[in-house]
């Protein structure tokens, strides 16, 4: 699926496989879309309160029991089923896009007309109430990804002398790994955010910024695959061997310079 965006209107058109060949609606494929983008950052808040539970039973501070911790998990991933039920509700019928285009734009109604489908979206209420709630979806994650990361850097420090030195490096790598994936994780919830202002309050010039929303959204699964990579061992050892090779020589007690004999 290839989504291209209508300048000057706040909508768009899919291309593809699924479009051309199996004629999925573009209702269907923008949601379920907002569906998968939805579901990686509910993945990832929820990989930050698991390591959270993991790291507070070294001092059983905020510890939540199994209820409560299965609550939370419930909740972080029902967020992307009624993100993207709230979206597709805000979807206007084709008549009523039809509508929308004869009124700001009567000068492209031919050319929508040729189009075999498409999607324009409206601030009505269930576009405000979508918008809305991904917004303070964005917020909470900032937030909980905030709290949770202060507070396990804040146990480990406080217990840095109970815990091994093997443990306490894998923590802090784990951490490490999971910032670097949430920074990447913003060219999500940054361009989400914007595109939740931009449809509430209708900006003249959305469609621009539409196109360079996309285009971020994009960026996202080819950084994130950078980012585990490098930071998580797992991905790390395999993907660089010459190059961990190389450091574990150089910074190996037991190899010298000097001991060194180069061959003949």
């Amino acid at each position: 699926m290839q989504f291209v965006p209508l300048f000057p209107v706040f909508g768009g058109y899919c291309t593809g496989l699924l479009t051309q060949t199996f004629h999925v609606d573009d209702f269907f494929q923008a949601t379920a879309t907002a569906f998968c983008i939805c579901l990686m950052a509910s993945a990832l808040n929820s990989c930050f309160v698991r390591k959270h539970q993991a790291i507070a039973k070294i001092n059983h501070k905020l510890l939540l029991n199994n209820v409560p911790y299965a609550i939370v998990l419930f909740l972080l991933n029902l967020f992307p089923f009624v993100a993207s039920g709230f979206l597709y509700l805000s979807m206007l019928s084709k008549p009523d896009q039809v509508k929308l285009i004869d009124e700001v734009y009567p000068n492209l109604v031919t050319k929508f007309q040729a189009l075999p489908n498409y999607v324009v979206f409206d601030s009505n209420f269930w576009a405000i109430v979508t918008f809305t709630f991904i917004f303070f979806g964005c917020a909470y994650t900032v937030l909980l990804v905030g709290f949770t990361t202060y507070h396990m850097f804040q146990i480990l420090e406080e217990n840095r002398k109970h815990i091994s030195v093997a443990n306490y490096a894998k923590h802090r790598a784990t951490l490490r790994s999971l910032l670097a994936q949430f920074a990447t994780c913003s060219l999500i919830i940054g361009p989400a955010t914007i595109f939740s202002i931009l449809v509430v309050t209708r900006y003249s010039h959305s469609q621009v910024a539409t196109h360079w929303i996309i285009v971020a959204l994009t960026l996202h699964s080819s950084a994130n695959s950078l980012v585990m990579i490098l930071t998580y061992p797992p991905y790390h050892h395999p993907s660089l061997p010459p190059l961990i090779d190389r450091r574990k020589i150089r910074t190996s007690p037991k190899y010298k310079l000097r001991d060194a004999t180069l061959p003949r």
